[in-house]
């Protein structure tokens, strides 16, 4: 039949204008009905029907009709259906109605409103949006991933739209962010050249009364919605989440800190927890932040622990790793054919993960095991899976890293078994209606350490099944993914001096972090995009005025020219004091992001002596 005349979530997914979708409201037409009698058994029908119908149905109507649908919409009743055919049948869900009858608006309605449905779309024409006439970036269509992150404007399409309650804030936000990141390490007095206005609409934005509105979540979503864009099309997104302690003790006076632990000599030390969850690509490249949560920690001194293991999971502090995973399936619900894998710490290791990942099944997940739990045959789950034989060998590189676990950087050969396993239920506390989960393992040991080196031993739970050699370094080469979001957590917190960050209370920090993780995630970006895909222009990620900047420079240290991205990070490095010998390796992030600080203000000044804008 012929589509809904005005429907918000498919007009904002498409991103047309009023005019645009009256003269090609046409192309999209709308599957009425669906209907499989209750009596009919036969598994994956529904899906299969509707994999024909899409493929039978643009022949069909343009010999009947004279021109091709470019969008089939459909509605789904979700008090009684979960879509789950639609959604294997690669059909996308983009948002609900509004409860409005198909011609009747807000202000003609009469009577109550109808049941709102979820939407669904499903592409026929892939290419519809330049058959539009609508930009790349246009609604819902997909990025690649240094797409629109140059050094002009860069900040206006991450941040741009936030719904902060007033669109002069998001505005503010925008120029915020931009400011920023030209010079993430300093002050933002320092950053905006002690212009006081600035100054003063930074500080009016991060102490704004409205809590709810100016919060965390808000001030991502844009990013957010970017970062999906970017995951749009790839068969794989990797979704490591990971904790970082920020340390704001000597800020006295700062109201909503919580404790964080203690230094050798007893002393207290207070700040925030963040935690976070990234958006990889299958190769390692981040695309994006997908969540985030700051918040205290809470410290419950009198209670035993035995009490404190019995209280619900929502009000336990791990609770924010199962947040993290139902964050990942609303994620997933706009990536059809894309398979998350959200990837978690031994921190990570708690039954009620795999409770949730049992009753939903939308998403992957991978583990590191933290405990040796009792198996469902009466086992222990670390006896069996190292019982299994080795299936083969692989080689991993180890970053350094520092603090209790210290290691130098080194490669290791891993010897890798694998093999399924059945959950038991844990004893006490039983969560309620609980129930054995099967899981599969993949095991890593480094039999043959360096002298006086700790050796590598991962026990890894899968939620994905592991019955090869391949599969299983498949999910250890994964988790060392996971060590990414720890490298951007030294970016936030080396890079942005997020724990330099003064004001009067928590709130206030959480808004200042919220937009430094960002301009972290660029930076982090910057450096591995050079690496990764180093062919790309180098427009992707700079403007032109500092392309002009990198050329001059090259020239004046007898450099490759900015032709390409990698050349271009290249320069960005010798500017932070990269030396580029044949023994060095390539430059890190660190030395990145004192690079572009330099290449900023460079551009400040030509900016000022030519009388332009500096982008």
């Amino acid at each position: 039949s012929a589509s809904a005349l005005h429907l918000e979530a498919r007009d904002k997914w498409i991103g047309w204008d009023w005019a645009l979708r009256r003269k090609h409201l046409c192309r999209v037409v709308c599957l009425s009905r669906f209907l499989i009698r209750p009596g009919v058994e036969c598994r994956n029908l529904a899906s299969m029907a509707l994999g024909m119908f899409c493929r039978g149905i643009v022949s069909d109507w343009e010999s009947a009709y004279g021109f091709k649908p470019w969008l089939l919409e459909s509605f789904v009743d979700n008090s009684s259906h979960s879509g789950a055919c639609h959604r294997a049948a690669n059909w996308l869900r983009v948002g609900q109605t509004k409860g409005l009858g198909r011609n009747s608006t807000a202000e003609s309605r009469r009577g109550p409103a109808l049941a709102a449905k979820d939407i669904h779309i499903h592409c026929l024409e892939p290419d519809f949006r330049r058959l539009l006439g609508l930009p790349p970036d246009a609604g819902a269509a997909p990025l690649g991933p240094g797409d629109g992150l140059d050094g002009g404007g860069w900040a206006e399409r991450e941040f741009g739209g936030a719904r902060l309650g007033d669109r002069r804030l998001a505005r503010r936000l925008a120029s915020i962010a931009a400011a920023k990141a030209c010079d993430p390490s300093s002050p933002f007095l320092k950053c905006v050249s002690g212009n006081s206005a600035d100054a003063q609409g930074y500080y009016r934005f991060i102490e704004h009364p409205d809590e709810e509105a100016v919060c965390m979540e808000s001030i991502l979503a844009p990013h957010v919605e970017r970062t999906v864009k970017r995951a749009l099309g790839r068969r794989r997104i990797l979704c490591p989440q990971d904790s970082s302690d920020l340390d704001y003790t000597s800020l006295k006076g700062c109201e909503g800190l919580g404790q964080t632990g203690t230094n050798k000599d007893g002393a207290e030390s207070f700040g925030l927890r963040l935690h976070s969850t990234l958006a990889l690509s299958a190769e390692g490249l981040p695309l994006g932040i997908l969540s985030g949560e700051l918040g205290a920690r809470v410290f419950r001194p009198g209670q035993p622990r035995g009490e404190r293991r019995k209280l619900p999971i929502k009000e336990k502090e791990s609770y924010r790793w199962l947040k993290s995973v139902m964050a990942c399936e609303e994620i997933a619900e706009k990536l059809p054919g894309t398979r998350l894998v959200n990837i978690c710490d031994r921190e990570g290791d708690i039954f009620e993960l795999f409770m949730h990942w049992g009753k939903k099944r939308r998403i992957e997940m991978l583990v590191r095991a933290s405990r040796d739990r009792c198996c469902e045959d009466g086992g222990l789950l670390f006896a069996q899976t190292r019982s299994a034989p080795v299936a083969g060998h692989m080689m991993v590189k180890l970053p350094r890293h520092s603090g209790k676990s210290a290691r130098d950087a080194r490669e290791a050969t891993l010897a890798i078994r694998h093999a399924p396993v059945t959950l038991g239920v844990p004893r006490q506390p039983k969560p309620p209606g609980a129930e054995p989960i099967q899981v599969w393992m993949a095991h890593a040991l480094e039999e043959a350490p360096p002298p006086g080196a700790e050796p590598i031993e991962w026990f890894l739970i899968s939620t994905e099944p592991v019955e090869s050699l391949e599969r299983a370094c498949q999910c250890v080469r994964e988790y060392a993914c996971r060590w990414r979001i720890e490298e951007w957590h030294k970016v936030l917190k080396s890079g942005c001096a997020v724990e330099k960050l003064v004001a009067g209370d928590a709130k206030a920090i959480e808004r200042a972090v919220a937009i430094n993780m960002v301009v972290a995630w660029r930076i982090m970006l910057m450096t591995l995009l050079g690496r990764g895909c180093p062919g790309l222009p180098p427009r992707t990620l700079f403007s032109d005025l500092e392309i002009r900047i990198l050329a001059a420079f090259a020239v004046k240290q007898r450099l490759k020219p900015p032709d390409t991205l990698r050349d271009a990070v290249a320069i960005v490095a010798k500017m932070g004091g990269y030396r580029g010998r044949k023994s060095d390796p390539q430059p890190g992030v660190v030395v990145l992001w004192r690079g572009y600080t330099e290449l900023r203000w460079m551009c400040v000044g030509a900016a000022l002596a030519l009388g332009i804008d500096s982008g």
